[in-house]
């Protein structure tokens, strides 16, 4: 479980954050791809929905790739999510980095790449998992909770033979000042915009004891997409 800890601080205009990701089409490529700046995802020193969402994309992107790294060699790989998702821009941001980092070449699209590396989202949620009252002034605090699961199969580009499977997956928790619980969260994505209620937090907390669940069934979901 990894606790985010907090980091400079930035006031980023929403207008800023939806130009950000406008320029990641739901099928861009490495080359088309620039860094995004890590300190637009916080705002006085709090991390913002979007700021974990993004966080948690970049663990899974670089565990995967680091996975990869010495079977891609020096070959050019391209990223081609398999089914609809409203976070598949974020993971080709995510991955587009990942792959920089590791030295990798991108193609500008699958057709000229020697590696397609499919992606699935299983899971990419944020929620609200409790409050708690600090003891300095007694406080109000939110708690949060995201967890993120991606499944990944490298495919041979010219035979579209499937190389290997693997899945990464990440939890992380935080908390936050209530009277900042608008301004965390983001439009952006379904996902960073979570309902709050101060009721029966054990339904909120019930995903995330679920998530380990999904372990294996990568398998199941890629030998489904190759039997149709």
């Amino acid at each position: 479980m990894t606790i985010f800890r907090q980091m400079a601080p930035a006031i980023v205009a929403p207008m800023l954050l939806s130009f950000l990701f406008m320029i990641f089409p739901l099928q861009a490529f490495a080359d088309e791809a620039e860094a995004v700046p890590q300190d637009v995802f916080h705002i006085q020193d709090i991390p913002t929905n979007l700021g974990i969402a993004y966080g948690m994309a970049a663990d899974v992107a670089e565990k995967t790739l680091e996975s990869l790294s010495e079977t891609i060699g020096g070959n050019r790989i391209a990223f081609r999510p398999v089914r609809e998702h409203s976070g598949n821009s974020l993971i080709v941001t995510a991955l587009t980095e990942a792959a920089r980092r590791h030295s990798l070449e991108l193609a500008i699209n699958s057709s000229q790449s020697d590696y397609i590396i499919d992606f699935s989202i299983l899971e990419l949620r944020i929620a609200y998992t409790g409050t708690d009252r600090g003891a300095l002034f007694l406080k109000k605090e939110i708690e949060r909770a995201g967890s993120c699961v991606l499944a990944c199969s490298l495919v041979d580009s010219d035979s579209m033979i499937e190389m290997t499977t693997l899945q990464q997956e990440v939890l992380v928790t935080d908390h936050f000042p209530s009277d900042m619980l608008e301004v965390v969260k983001s439009s952006t994505y379904p996902f960073t915009s979570p309902e709050y209620t101060s009721k029966d937090w054990s339904k909120a907390v019930e995903p995330f004891v679920v998530t380990g669940l999904v372990t294996g069934l990568i398998y199941l979901f890629f030998s489904n997409q190759s039997s149709d």
